[in-house]
């Protein structure tokens, strides 16, 4: 329950793939730090690069996926 949680993330597959796919990141956990501490454009900025780059042993099906996430944090007040 989110009364419970310190945070929520939701996402699409696009999204996911930084942990999925990309190897960007090897836990969710990681992710969540990064995104809170470099903010959501870095990791969408990290999704572009590796779209446009993609390393050996990456496949896509398209050449761009959507990248829609939102962070919901609990206010410490």
């Amino acid at each position: 329950m989110w009364r419970d949680a310190e945070l929520i993330l939701l996402r699409t597959d696009g999204f996911a793939r930084l942990v999925t796919d990309y190897g960007k990141y090897d836990q969710w956990v990681d992710l969540v730090a990064d995104a809170r501490e470099r903010g959501m454009a870095y990791l969408e900025k990290l999704i572009r690069d590796v779209e446009s780059d993609p390393p050996d042993g990456v496949t896509r099906f398209k050449r761009a996926d959507d990248v829609v996430a939102v962070l919901l944090t609990r206010d410490p007040g």
